[in-house]
């Protein structure tokens, strides 16, 4: 498995870093924008890949230390020019930046579900992790999972057979518990047939994560 994340700010560099050592079992590249360069000690015009902290004769490029477990670093000028090769080259695009970014970048490679990476998109902050492409067969819905727990931040899945499942999830008190069933009533109310086709389909891990919440009112 090959992964590649992308970052352009200091705060999304450090959080590549946390990813890449997540991932330790995955081939992990990163992406720094051009304007990080110097201070990574890059010469100008320096573009090889760097792998852990080695530095290459002729304008020496320092990996910082925060990047010690990517695999290798590149530097890129523009986004746009990387996505050619890199939609096909990795299994999984990582994105610390904002979603319209991404979203305009990749958009002329999107082909298919069944062969595009898994494309996801944080904060340079790491407080959310987006799912964007590729959520079932290109597996970013268990990446998006796996990285916010490892990062402790909040996973966004809005493919509609995972919405139960997080919302059912983390019913441990009174407001979860009414968020729970409000969720459950509103969906049933906006689908034919009402709110009864809904409960009967409901699972029963849902049942029961509503029933841990209201124990623990007692």
């Amino acid at each position: 498995m090959r992964y590649a994340v992308f970052a352009s700010t200091e705060k999304g560099l450090v959080l590549a870093g946390r990813i890449a050592v997540a991932c330790e079992d995955v081939q992990v590249t990163v992406y720094l924008q051009e304007k990080l360069w110097a201070k990574q000690g890059a010469a100008p015009g320096q573009k090889e890949a760097v792998q852990g902290d080695t530095a290459r004769e002729g304008g020496a490029v320092r990996c910082d230390r925060a990047l010690a477990d990517a695999s290798e670093v590149r530097f890129y000028q523009k986004l746009s020019e990387e996505m050619a090769d890199a939609f096909v080259r990795y299994d999984a695009l990582i994105f610390i930046m904002a979603a319209g970014i991404v979203v305009r970048s990749v958009a002329p490679y999107v082909a298919s579900k069944l062969s595009d990476p898994a494309v996801l998109v944080l904060d340079d902050r790491g407080q959310n992790i987006i799912s964007l492409l590729s959520g079932h067969v290109g597996g970013a819905n268990e990446l998006t999972r796996f990285l916010a727990e490892k990062l402790c931040s909040n996973p966004v899945i809005t493919t509609a057979r995972k919405i139960w499942w997080f919302s059912t999830g983390h019913c441990s008190g009174a407001g979860s518990l009414f968020t729970c069933w409000t969720a459950a009533l509103n969906a049933g109310l906006s689908m034919k047939g009402g709110f009864v086709p809904v409960m009967c389909h409901m699972r029963w891990w849902m049942a029961v994560s509503c029933l841990t919440g209201w124990r623990a009112l007692m």
